[in-house]
């Protein structure tokens, strides 16, 4: 009986360690016309708070995970599509990779993605380290709340 317990927390620890260990993306799909799409699949986001035309939501897996830094996707959905002048699109949706410094309180974004309403990228955008930053820390806003999310900290 002893070993079976053994052997039961061992595989245990090894599928934590392994889920840990596989990074999300955004699942980017190429199609025959050669576009790109991100398939929005809701069971993957969490919702983090909202305005009065958009709300966020950041992948599951960065929830609770109170590092130092922690790697960070996030998804605005628009309750109704926009034009973007400068893109010459309708927006739906801006997916957003980057890093949360949850001691600094700060988000770092290096890629963004804005689709269409056909889930297609019309605009992607990369940033270099520090030149995209956000400040986490202003009580009572949906910024605030990625940093009590992700990092299980508020100040």
């Amino acid at each position: 009986m002893k070993h079976l317990l053994t052997f039961v927390i061992a595989v245990a620890l090894s599928a934590n360690s392994l889920a840990k260990q596989i990074p999300f993306n955004f699942n980017i799909q190429r199609l025959d016309s050669g576009k790109e799409q991100i398939p929005y699949v809701a069971s993957d986001w969490e919702f983090i708070g909202q305005s009065t035309n958009w709300e966020l939501r950041v992948e599951k897996g960065a929830i609770g995970t109170n590092n130092d830094k922690v790697e960070f996707h996030s998804v605005t959905i628009y309750k109704e599509a926009y034009l973007d002048g400068s893109v010459g699109s309708l927006i739906d949706k801006i997916y957003t990779y980057g890093v949360v410094n949850c001691d600094t309180k700060i988000l770092h974004i290096f890629n963004e993605f804005y689709t269409d309403p056909n889930k297609t990228i019309v605009y992607y955008s990369t940033h270099a380290f520090g030149s995209y930053s956000i400040e986490l820390s202003t009580p009572n806003s949906v910024r605030h709340n990625i940093l009590k999310a992700v990092c299980n900290k508020s100040i």
